[in-house]
């Protein structure tokens, strides 16, 4: 069994390499010449070094492997980045599309979208699940709006017969997160300095329970069809209470309203650049992102463990690698 992985040194990425290596799987990373490896074993998997946007690169390992495993994304809120942001989550799903088709011995792919492209609880008491109609156009936040537009391309190829399932992974945390991309809300807990929220709710998932769900996805999931690997919502007052007590510190949490902390994201975003927090990061922060895992459990025997658990293995990742 060989499988193909892009974006093998990330977050997600990393996981799935090796859980895959664990369940007998010939893996072949993509990755850069400059990637950082820490996430990924030693040894028990065939490097590719590519470039997403330069298929020729791939190509040829991409060809050899039945099962495929579309996981790079870029994550960015900033302007700065939004091109390479569309490049990757956009125009590089379309080349993989592309050299899919041609691939003669594919049997199954998987592409990672992100839950931003299911959308957002627009009322009280709402659960989104995946036949929920996209809403988060309006909100104008680039990534999210690549991630569908590549989630889309790959919907497409899947109606035109390309054998691909999507999963729709939320706020991902655990050990690992080598970028403090999604794990620098537990940082900022534990350095105190997360004192300040906007009233709203989020859902919150162990890495290695999304790495499972990819799996399972490629193993028993429906091409064409969209499965939330989430875990448990909670509201952000909560979150950050209970993340504080498992770290062992107290602080005083301070609830501002949307239209405030969008004034303070401005501000950060064009005059305090040390600050990883801008208008669209706000945006991302002041939504209800709360989601039904329900058809995961139920097609593919997804069975995220609990929150607490999760935030005890990132806190304690992120106290080893001294981050916090």
């Amino acid at each position: 069994m060989k499988a193909f992985v892009t974006g093998a040194a990330g977050f997600v990425g990393g996981a799935l390499v090796k859980l895959l290596i664990s369940r007998g799987y010939e893996v072949k990373a993509l990755l850069r010449e400059t990637s950082n490896l820490a996430n990924l074993p030693a040894e028990g998997f065939t490097r590719v070094t590519g470039d997403l946007l330069k298929p020729e690169t791939y190509r040829e390992a991409l060809r050899e492997c039945e099962y495929v495993f579309h996981v790079a994304g870029k994550v960015s809120f900033f302007p700065e980045h939004r091109m390479a942001v569309y490049s990757v989550n956009r125009e590089a799903t379309r080349l993989m599309i592309a050299e899919l088709r041609a691939s003669p011995n594919l049997k199954k792919a998987v592409f990672t979208a992100t839950i931003g492209t299911i959308g957002f609880a627009e009322s009280s008491g709402t659960v989104l699940d995946e036949t929920s109609p996209w809403n988060a156009g309006p909100l104008d936040i680039h990534y999210i709006t690549s991630k569908k537009q590549g989630e889309d391309l790959v919907m497409q190829a899947a109606r035109e017969g390309l054998p691909f399932a999507i999963v729709n992974p939320s706020v991902i945390l655990g050990p690992g997160d080598i970028n403090n991309s999604s794990t620098f809300v537990i940082s900022a807990v534990m350095k105190r300095l997360a004192m300040i929220y906007v009233p709203a709710a989020l859902n919150a998932v162990d890495v290695d329970d999304v790495a499972m769900g990819h799996l399972l996805a490629l193993e028993k999931g429906r091409a064409g069809e969209r499965y939330i690997l989430g875990g448990q919502n909670i509201g952000t007052r909560d979150f950050l209470k209970l993340a504080a007590k498992i770290a062992g510190v107290w602080f005083p949490l301070i609830g501002v309203p949307k239209s405030l902390a969008l004034i303070f994201g401005f501000t950060a975003g064009r005059f305090m650049r040390f600050l990883p927090m801008n208008v669209e990061a706000v945006k991302m922060s002041a939504e209800p992102w709360v989601y039904s895992i329900e058809k995961a459990r139920e097609e593919l025997g997804y069975d995220p463990r609990p929150l607490e658990e999760t935030i005890k293995r990132t806190v304690d990742d992120l106290r080893a690698r001294g981050i916090a």
